[in-house]
């Protein structure tokens, strides 16, 4: 092998093969996913990308916000209810 081979061990069945991209598109709310398979046995081997968008983030980060001060605010009045 030289120093450039990009071949890796396949877990399933221990060969050092050249991975088979397989790509998955991605949507509105993740990037693209691509698996990488064995070609001898056809195992995932790993997965890169598919993560969520960057927008996505502050769009769960926004939604948890507003969950949360619902809650405080509900959790205020039932707790004042009762002592008061």
């Amino acid at each position: 092998m030289s120093s450039t081979d990009e071949r890796i061990g396949c877990p399933k069945c221990a060969r050092q093969v050249l991975p088979r991209l397989w790509h998955h598109a991605g949507g509105r709310v993740t990037y693209m996913k691509t698996q990488h398979l064995c070609p001898f046995c056809g195992v995932v081997m790993y997965e890169t990308g598919g993560r969520l968008r960057r927008g996505c983030w502050v769009l769960i980060a926004i939604f948890g916000l507003l969950f949360v001060a619902q809650l405080a605010v509900i959790l205020f009045f039932r707790l004042t209810r009762t002592l008061g």
